[in-house]
């Protein structure tokens, strides 16, 4: 897995998690350079979608790696997390399991009167 941190070193800590076959350069590239200006961003990129050779391992077992560099890095507390697609099943995880605390997790959701807007679970 691969975890890139950019942005404001003493800001908010954001975590991006991308969709499936995506990697968070493509999925976040037209957000990334303005979070960045505002927030200390986390990227990931999972098993199998980080360009290694390795192979997606599971829901559990990817959560699991979030969880430790969560907690061996951020004591165990981020300020967001902003999941796209299966990024959003990782931000569910993550609240789920109470292993570490999210103070607001970030789901883009669909609006049929206005487009895409964003569920804030906090």
């Amino acid at each position: 897995m691969q975890f890139d941190e950019m942005g404001l070193k003493d800001g908010k800590v954001l975590f991006l998690f991308p969709g499936t076959a995506c990697d968070y350069q493509t999925n976040f590239a037209k957000v990334l350079d303005r979070l960045a200006e505002k927030y200390h961003l986390v990227c990931v990129n999972y098993d199998g979608f980080d360009g290694s050779d390795l192979i997606f391992p599971g829901m559990i077992t990817v959560t699991e790696k979030i969880e430790r560099y969560i907690t061996d890095n951020y004591g165990g507390r981020i300020d967001g997390a902003l999941g796209s697609s299966l990024g959003c099943s990782f931000v569910g995880q993550l609240i789920q399991r109470r292993k570490v605390h999210i103070d607001h997790g970030i789901l883009p959701r669909w609006r049929k009167s206005s487009g895409k807007g964003a569920l804030l679970l906090s």
